[in-house]
């Protein structure tokens, strides 16, 4: 397949990112401003101030291919406006970096998988997400990092950090009486966070357990019964 791209320079990136922003929410919509600039890793940036969006993006990204650029730019203006995202546009664009810029993926895990474990004295979390991947998800899901939380959660019984790809579930669990599917059950849970990520409301309000999260989640089999025993059994742990 032939992918287009060029060397770009400041004024050419700040033309390309201006008709994005122009084909997605109209001509005149937002002034843009755009750059590239030295940073160590990839990070990008995207800020709003008044009516015109800033994008900051890593001077390694100069040579890559505008079909990147493409993605890039949606998923910076999905942060920025807190729109919903095809799952598909950011695992393209997490499986580019990691084809491309390999040492830069690597180090971004690295750093993230320092101080959680998969591993448990009972259970495995990264056999669990391939369990919970391959029955529920066709295994179209990316394996991000997975780990116990560092301390016995009660409450937050587990999170997705989108930034950092990272997938924690609370230690309390990694417990010899706890039936393996209330684990699969929490992953689960945090798994239906890639695939449904936070979407925007009409008034405005940034809702993290939409709708159609919510019917994902219960067609878990046994949701009742799992979750009845979490809810009764987890301060017991």
């Amino acid at each position: 397949m032939f992918l287009f791209y060029y060397i770009m320079d400041g004024k050419q990136i700040e033309a390309y990112y201006g008709n994005l922003v122009s084909r997605h929410f109209g001509q005149n919509s937002y002034r843009v401003q755009a750059e590239f600039y030295s940073t160590r890793g990839l990070r990008h940036e995207i800020r709003l101030q008044g009516r015109t969006i800033h994008f900051k993006i890593a001077e390694a990204f100069r040579t890559v291919p505008l079909y990147i650029h493409s993605i890039l730019a949606l998923i910076l203006l999905g942060k920025l406006f807190r729109l919903r995202l095809p799952a598909e546009l950011r695992k393209e664009y997490r499986d580019y970096v990691r084809r491309s810029f390999p040492e830069q993926a690597s180090v971004k895990h690295r750093d993230a998988a320092k101080s959680y474990s998969p591993e448990g004295s009972v259970f495995n979390l990264r056999e669990i997400f391939d369990h919970v991947n391959q029955r529920f998800f066709n295994s179209q899901l990316t394996p991000p990092v997975l780990g116990w939380s560092k301390t016995k959660a009660y409450t937050r019984l587990g999170f997705y950090d989108a930034n950092r790809n990272l997938l924690v579930i609370s230690k309390i669990f990694d417990n010899k009486k706890v039936p393996v599917e209330v684990v699969r059950y929490l992953m689960y849970h945090e798994m239906l966070h890639i695939a449904v990520p936070a979407r925007k409301s009409r008034s405005g309000r940034r809702t993290i357990h939409s709708r159609e999260f919510k019917e994902l989640e219960r067609r878990f089999p046994d949701y009742e019964a799992v979750t009845r025993w979490i809810a009764k059994r987890r301060r017991r742990l």
